[in-house]
């Protein structure tokens, strides 16, 4: 048998050269985030164990983004916010569809006071999963945080036309509209946001300030020994994502 022989032409050849020069002028893949360093210094014995389980199950995939995100989950159950969110920035480039991995991205940027990377990461996160609702509360309030109060309130707005007994919105949306000056219209969301939930503690605390600036004490006081009552008292949040973290704690 003969070896066929492969005939090169003049466009054979052109096609090779362009795609070599197509490849040589890809920018090359940007640099995945780093394992963080770790301490386990202050932590009981379980902690540390399930930690040490994480970081080992990471070190052996560092390319995987279950393993990855996981040890930023029980980071993040034992308040180590700093290297939790170096792992769900490194699994949210390894994933970068996943709903999950930016939402906890976006949690932990919040706690540190980085309001506008977390309005980005929970805009990313909800670009994978729209519905998830913990996550369109998050951007609002992110927005409202960041100081981009049109915004926040076109958020919370939204919220509310599919959610509108959701006393956590009424709250967002009182604030949005007490930092444009709009004064009225926030002590009206206030009002509706005690009205879903009576022991909403920082909805009262918001009406006696709007009531002492407008002059009326008595309402104030009336609102202010509210708020002392039910002062940690907010709405229960439905968020399957934050109670598979806590759960690691």
């Amino acid at each position: 048998m003969f070896e066929r022989r492969r005939h090169w032409t003049p466009f054979s050849a052109f096609a090779l050269l362009a795609s070599l020069a197509c490849e040589e002028s890809q920018p090359p893949a940007p640099a995945l985030p780093p394992l963080p360093q770790l301490s386990t210094s202050g932590l009981d014995e379980s902690a540390q164990a399930r930690l040490q389980e994480a970081l080992a199950r990471a070190e052996r995939s560092p390319s995987d983004a279950e393993a990855v995100g996981g040890l930023g989950m029980v980071l993040q159950a034992n308040l180590q916010l700093d290297p939790a969110r170096q792992c769900y920035l490194r699994a949210s480039a390894l994933a970068p569809k996943s709903l999950r991995w930016r939402y906890y991205l976006a949690t932990t940027q919040l706690g540190a006071g980085m309001f506008r990377e977390a309005a980005e990461s929970y805009r990313q996160a909800l670009a994978a999963d729209p519905g998830y609702g913990p996550a369109r509360h998050g951007m609002a309030y992110a927005l409202l945080e960041s100081g981009d109060t049109s915004g926040s309130r076109r958020e919370y707005e939204a919220i509310l036309a599919e959610e509108p007994d959701s006393a956590s919105a009424r709250y967002g949306l009182g604030r949005a509209l007490a930092a444009a000056g709009d004064t009225e219209a926030a002590i009206a969301e206030y009002l509706a946001a005690c009205e879903e939930f009576p022991t909403f503690g920082a909805a009262h605390y918001a009406l006696a300030l709007a009531y002492r600036d407008r002059g009326n004490d008595r309402a104030s006081d009336r609102h202010l020994e509210l708020y002392r009552r039910h002062t940690i008292s907010s709405p229960p949040v439905d968020d399957p994502l934050m109670i598979s973290v806590r759960q690691l704690g």
